[in-house]
């Protein structure tokens, strides 16, 4: 699992999709989680390369966005 920062998920992605050793092609699911101070979105992606699976956290999104 990899917590980061609404801001840094872009980079993030784009790292784990475009790194030939990574290969995390699959996104298999996207799901938002109420923490009731905060929002976050969780995505699970699957490496075809590696056979993993791995759980992005784009954590701390403000309630009032």
């Amino acid at each position: 699992m990899i917590r980061v920062r609404p801001a840094d998920l872009i980079e993030v992605m784009r790292l784990l999709h475009d790194d030939p050793d990574l290969e995390f092609v699959i996104l298999a699911d996207v799901c938002g989680v109420d923490t009731g101070d905060t929002l976050e979105t969780v995505y699970h992606l699957w490496s075809d390369k590696t056979h993993d699976w791995l759980r992005i956290i784009a954590e701390g999104l403000p309630r009032e966005d």
